[in-house]
């Protein structure tokens, strides 16, 4: 009895070792293949979870296994059992994958990706929890700038940029970033904003963040401003299941003109809008009146006045502020400031009344009337001559004025009108001891500080002292490093009457039409058409004349000998001595319909015969306020050069607008017109060399 105890106990035992076993297997329906049930996590990131997404199990012998399509938050992968590693991630808009690298695709327009890593262990006919705690591997930067003044919202039309240093590849296994590269961003419009959504990787460290806008109007004119966004993004990386929202203010300047700023960049406030116009405030020192318009999103705003005296009155009424001075009697100028502000904002505006005693320029003294936005700066130069004391009150004086006003009249032209912002202009003091220009023909003598003389009667030609000009352009501090063939001066000459020469230094140096001169324009009813015709097309072109003074005469070949050399160094653009346009300098216009005004139009440079110009008339015969094709090209052209840019003929005709011809001008062939004199070339081994 005792022995089959035994017997049954050993069954009992062996059953239960093998039963074991069979009971511990999971009776999966992969019993060849390991299991994992995967559950997806998302509480680590910022927005909703997308509506499907991908797993990649990747074994150690690179055997790779797919599941595309998954949905929900758990999900069973069966895969090879042993070791492996799993990747999570999700299709993203402009988002690649490839293996274990996710790289971006283009530019702009990235989707929210996420992605999540980590080695597995499986084993046959088992199945193993896992949980992925999904990271946010691309942020969201949004850039809001508020556009001022708030005159200029409505002449905005696209605003676009372009954001460096931004990281486009990401290993998922490692979470490193690499690959900097630069992305567009693309701004919409609101009432008061530009705002950008950006979604990116990330960004380098290393690299500056500069954000480069280009601002296009309505009126077609653009203002680009680069901005560095380094400090004002760093810690993205980090933080990339959070909004990062940073805002500006954009300042444009004006319509024709634009010049952009990009200022007081903050990070992650509350969106306000506060514009005041203007900022600045200027006046003589009689009583005067002025209003401030107060434009802002916010339900309140309040203002302070801070002056010295009684002598500003500031009333509110709705969105404006009425400002009154009384008249400065005092030989001290005055000023105050007004602080606006509203919600979280501030702006202020600067108040000034000119003292009553107007102070008198000194001799050499300089004023920078305009400067350059784009390049280098191309410099002019504006001196007077036969203008005395009486003419030299500050602002108001008859010197400023005339200066002033010469310079518009050579910035009124196509192409100078265009690439004004590429010029700096210097006004310099002269101070004659007599008013008006010396007359040849009659004897009368002016002491000026110059020594322009007319030669009177019919003729238009003029001289001066060169060597006092170099002495006062040596004078202009900001400009002593220039060299002198980089410079034009124009002066304008205190008398009314109708003449006008330039003396021209062509530099055998360069090959653009460089070279000193001097544009001689006395203020007389055609003080336009002279500065124009003079500066801008002799001056600063070193273009010819194209008028004919003998009709039925053949161009001297010691003159052709002459100006063949002056064209060699890239002078004398719009005349030549073929009838052929292909053997012309301007061969480059024929066959293009857009210049089809361009060809051989026999006589110029005083003679009808054996010279031919490129149009049939032009500034460069009768002062009609327009320049042909070549002339254009020999004045943009260096206008890039000395503005520091490389500049291609071909860049050129791509750019240029053809002006309209204006209408009511005088015929080609007028025969009561007196043409300007012809230009003065002299030897540039004349002008001083150390600067």
């Amino acid at each position: 009895m005792r022995k089959i105890k035994y017997i049954v106990s050993v069954f009992a035992v062996l059953f239960a070792f093998f039963g074991c076993e069979v009971f511990d297997k999971d009776n999966t329906s992969h019993p060849n293949e390991g299991g994992i049930n995967l559950e997806v996590d998302w509480s680590k990131t910022a927005n909703q979870s997308p509506a499907a997404y991908r797993a990649r199990v990747i074994t150690p012998s690179g055997a790779t296994r797919d599941f595309n399509n998954l949905t929900g938050n758990h999900n069973l992968l069966v895969v090879l059992p042993g070791e492996a590693k799993l990747y999570v991630y999700n299709e993203a808009e402009q988002i690649s994958v490839s293996g274990t690298k996710a790289k971006i695709n283009t530019r702009q327009n990235l989707g929210l990706f996420y992605s999540y890593s980590s080695a597995v262990f499986t084993e046959r006919d088992k199945d193993i929890a896992h949980t992925a705690l999904m990271t946010q591997q691309t942020g969201e930067l949004k850039i809001s700038l508020a556009i001022k003044p708030a005159a200029m919202i409505s002449k905005v039309k696209t605003i676009t940029a372009v954001l460096e240093g931004v990281y486009s590849e990401l290993d998922m296994q490692t979470n490193e970033l690499s690959a900097p590269t630069s992305i567009n961003v693309a701004f919409s419009k609101s009432t008061y904003f530009a705002t950008a959504l950006v979604r990116t990787l990330g960004f380098d460290p290393s690299i500056k963040q500069n954000l480069t806008l280009e601002i296009e109007l309505e009126n077609g004119n653009k203002a680009n401003v680069t901005s560095d966004l380094t400090s004002w993004v760093s810690g993205f990386n980090q933080s990339k299941n959070t909004l990062l929202a940073i805002n500006a203010d954009l300042y444009i300047s004006n319509e024709m003109f634009p010049v952009a700023t990009v200022d007081k960049w903050e990070r992650n406030t509350e969106l306000q809008y506060l514009s005041v116009l203007p900022s600045e405030i200027e006046w003589d020192y009689h009583a005067s009146n002025a209003s401030i318009e107060v434009i802002t999103d916010q339900p309140t705003w309040t203002y302070s006045v801070t002056a010295t005296g009684d002598w500003l009155a500031v009333d509110r009424s709705g969105t404006q502020l009425a400002l009154s001075a009384t008249e400065n009697q005092s030989y001290e100028r005055r000023e105050a400031t007004i602080r606006i502000s509203a919600g979280g904002l501030s702006e202020s505006v600067t108040v000034v009344q000119n003292q009553s005693v107007v102070t008198p320029y000194r001799d050499k003294e300089t004023v920078k009337l305009q400067s350059a936005t784009v390049g280098k700066g191309v410099n002019i130069i504006m001196m007077g001559d036969g203008y005395t004391i009486e003419d030299m009150n500050k602002r108001t004086g008859k010197y400023e004025q005339d200066m002033r006003t010469a310079t518009d009249h050579f910035f009124s032209v196509y192409p100078y009108s265009k690439y004004r912002d590429h010029f700096n202009v210097y006004m310099i003091v002269a101070i004659s001891n007599q008013a008006g220009i010396s007359n040849e023909s009659t004897g009368l003598m002016v002491d000026n500080k110059f020594q322009t003389v007319w030669e009177g009667g019919r003729s238009t030609g003029i001289s001066c002292n060169s060597k006092v000009v170099f002495d006062y352009v040596n004078a202009i501090t900001d400009i002593r490093r220039v060299d002198f063939s980089d410079m034009t001066v124009v002066m304008p000459i205190n008398a009314n009457i109708y003449a006008g020469t330039c003396s021209m230094y062509l530099d055998d140096d360069y090959d653009y039409g460089n070279g000193f001169s001097i544009s001689m324009c006395p203020i007389g009813s055609d003080f336009k058409e002279v500065v124009v015709h003079e500066a801008g097309g002799h001056g600063f072109a070193k273009l010819h004349d194209e008028y004919i003074y003998y009709p039925d005469e053949m161009i001297p070949q010691e003159d052709i000998d002459d100006y063949k050399v002056w064209k060699s160094y890239g002078g004398m653009e719009n005349i030549d001595f073929y009838s052929d346009i292909a053997l012309t300098s301007w061969k480059g216009f024929a066959g293009i319909p857009k210049y089809n005004m361009v060809g051989t139009f026999e006589g110029a440079a005083l003679y009808g015969k054996g010279v031919w110009r490129p149009e049939f008339n032009s500034c460069m015969n009768n002062n009609v306020l327009y320049f042909s094709a070549p002339s254009r090209w020999a004045q943009v052209r260096r206008i890039k050069k000395l503005a520091g840019f490389n500049y291609s003929f071909s860049q050129f005709l791509q750019e240029d607008v053809i002006p309209v011809y204006p209408a009511t001008t005088r015929r080609y062939d007028d025969k009561t017109f007196i043409p300007l004199a012809p230009p003065v070339i002299k030897d540039a081994g004349e002008i001083p060399k150390n600067r």
